[in-house]
């Protein structure tokens, strides 16, 4: 026996093409939010609109998946990153690292100097200056070349000159006794010479940097000498 298909008559047949045309119609309006909608949402909604109307139920598809697909720019971006790390980031860094010690280590070496003139003036005069380079010998600042101040190839020169009474032109001092009254110059110069900056350069295989000498000059100031007792500082 053959099924017979109920027809909607003609104010349903228009009731039944505006359910249909819903959706075309709200999509201009609310086009973002339509799309976003699930499929089942949507279906159950003109479902249940379409059944009390008699009208064949309409399906609303959820849009298409698009996959991401791995782009070529990707393999570029990593060997572009790796030329600029190896051929920038690491050369300026290890400039940098070169440049703050080489300045720590001139900044030390002028107070150093400095430190040995300060207590050649404070102490007794002795012909070689013995006194003054075991002291700077044994009090060097702390820095990346400590042990070429304290026993390495920098020379430490310690000069005592009185001045002229006539012409005011300091000249070479001369006595004939050490650590005594009758011995006091005055004014003493302490130089630092023969130093090199040999940090990275020996990885490398390069010739070290020759630093210039460092010399402080300075007024003694009695020598480390009490004129009262006749003892002095040696």
């Amino acid at each position: 026996m053959r099924r017979s298909r109920t027809r909607p008559a003609v104010g349903q047949a228009s009731a039944c093409a505006e359910l249909q045309l819903r959706p075309a119609i709200v999509a201009p309006e609310r086009a973002t939010q339509w799309l976003r909608a699930s499929a089942r949402t949507s279906t159950a909604v003109v479902s249940r609109e379409g059944a009390t109307a008699g009208c064949p139920v309409p399906t609303v598809a959820a849009p298409p998946a698009h996959p991401r697909r791995p782009t070529r720019q990707s393999g570029a971006v990593t060997v572009e990153f790796a030329l600029t790390y190896v051929g920038l980031i690491i050369p300026v860094t290890f400039a940098i690292i070169f440049t703050a010690q080489l300045l720590w280590v001139w900044h030390s070496a002028i107070e150093w100097t400095r430190e040995g003139a300060r207590y050649a003036a404070t102490h007794c005069w002795q012909a070689d200056g013995t006194n003054v380079s075991t002291y700077m010998r044994q009090n060097v600042p702390v820095n990346v070349d400590q042990d070429q101040f304290s026993a390495g190839t920098a020379e430490i020169s310690v000069s005592y000159y009185s001045r002229d009474p006539l012409s005011g032109v300091l000249v070479d001092f001369t006595c004939d006794g050490d650590c005594s009254t009758a011995c006091i110059p005055d004014a003493a110069i302490v130089s630092v010479t023969g130093y090199q900056f040999t940090r990275f350069f020996n990885y490398l295989g390069l010739n070290p940097i020759v630093m210039p000498n460092f010399s402080t000059t300075v007024a003694v100031e009695g020598a480390g000498c009490n004129p009262e007792d006749g003892s002095c500082s040696p």
